[in-house]
């Protein structure tokens, strides 16, 4: 989970808490929940899906970067291929 939060936290970031250590928790609940979606197989599209879900619903947020949610998207995507691979050894 940590590694999710991180992506999350130094990729993602549309609440602006990179920088401010103080402040990382604001994405553990959405660490958390993405856990079980990249552990399901979830593919890109999916996770980019829900990266905007959370911008526009629920931080209501207005101001949405498509092209960055599939960026971060493909990094957790890659995360769990990586992991996916290294247990299969």
């Amino acid at each position: 989970m940590r590694a999710v939060q991180d992506i999350l936290v130094s990729e993602w970031n549309p609440l602006g808490v990179k920088g401010h250590p103080d402040c990382r928790d604001e994405y553990d609940s959405f660490a958390i929940a993405f856990v079980p979606l990249l552990q399901a197989g979830a593919d890109e599209f999916k996770i980019a899906g829900r990266l905007s879900l959370i911008q526009r619903v629920e931080k209501g947020l207005k101001n949405v970067n498509d092209e960055r949610n599939h960026q971060v998207a493909r990094r957790l995507h890659e995360l769990t291929s990586n992991l996916s691979a290294k247990k299969s050894r």
